[in-house]
């Protein structure tokens, strides 16, 4: 699943430029891996998704479908 499609659905971001510009910036971390790919691919498994200095989730992505654990 796209790392776009994730973030929108866990509303932690709302906007195509504001997904860019924090891309661009260094601002999406997947598992403390910076994410520098706008296309960025999360593969299935449990995940910790960074946007932001403040905003963190922990996530399970299985069969396409994104659930919230923390």
């Amino acid at each position: 699943m796209k790392l776009w499609d994730v973030v929108v659905e866990l509303g932690l971001i709302s906007a195509g430029g504001e997904y860019r510009r924090l891309i661009h910036n260094n601002g999406i971390k997947v598992n403390n891996e910076i994410i520098k790919n706008e296309n960025f691919i999360v593969p299935e498994g449990t995940h910790v998704i960074n946007v932001g200095k403040s905003k963190c989730k922990t996530i399970h992505l299985a069969n396409g479908k994104v659930r919230l654990i923390k």
